[in-house]
């Protein structure tokens, strides 16, 4: 670096030759985390997804696989039932974000984590954070080495879920539910599932505008 910069006559150009590649490589990447947030935080609009629940901000993605456009049509009809059933929608929740967290054959890379919309809002970017530096850690090596269609996908989801007593959050108080679930991938060759989660226990809440959040996932331990 420093014969780089040692003549005075080309100092200048070297200069740029080497700060304009990093210059654009910053401002790619803050591009690129800025849409990442915007999405997470849900303020991209619809332009990404193919389907909406508005009252309860639940969206579909655009290129959903069949279990997850099958789950969200349940919610859907659940929520909008003439006298909905707490415990199923809370229990659909789960399923839908099981769906779309632990799937990774219509994700982007790191960055583009699932599920996002059935989390507690407060704990949206903390959970974000969480997840692309543990489950999604890997995901942009996986894609570049295996590519997106052979990697993890949840093909079956099965829970139960009931009611359990109000929990309180930030001064507040909630209906709570607890909902079991398991869920199975689609078998690959070339990316084993083998290893994986595919088990977890949730506690689910209903704020004050009727929407259903996930606050807490758990093992059996």
């Amino acid at each position: 670096m420093n014969k780089l910069f040692a003549n005075k006559k080309t100092r200048r150009r070297n200069v740029v030759l080497v700060i304009t590649p990093l210059i654009i490589i910053l401002l790619l990447c803050g591009f690129l985390a800025l849409k990442s947030v915007k999405g997470i935080l849900g303020t991209d609009g619809n332009d990404n997804h193919t389907e909406n629940i508005d009252a309860y901000d639940y969206h579909l993605r655009l290129d959903a696989t069949d279990l997850q456009k099958d789950l969200f049509k349940k919610l859907a009809k659940s929520l909008e039932a003439s006298n909905p059933d707490d415990v199923e929608s809370a229990t659909l929740v789960v399923e839908n974000f099981v769906a779309d967290f632990y799937t990774w054959t219509n994700k982007a890379g790191q960055y583009d984590v699932g599920g996002l919309f059935y989390v507690y809002s407060p704990q949206k970017i903390q959970i974000y954070n969480q997840a692309r530096n543990q489950f999604y850690y890997y995901l942009s090596t996986y894609i570049e080495k295996y590519g997106s269609k052979n990697l993890l996908e949840v093909t079956s989801v099965n829970a139960k879920g009931g009611k359990v007593d109000n929990i309180e959050i930030d001064g507040q108080s909630f209906d709570t539910y607890y909902v079991k679930a398991e869920w199975t991938y689609k078998d690959s060759s070339t990316f084993s599932p083998l290893g994986y989660i595919d088990k977890q226990n949730f506690l689910v809440i209903k704020n004050a505008d009727n929407r259903f959040e996930i606050v807490e996932a758990y093992g059996d331990e």
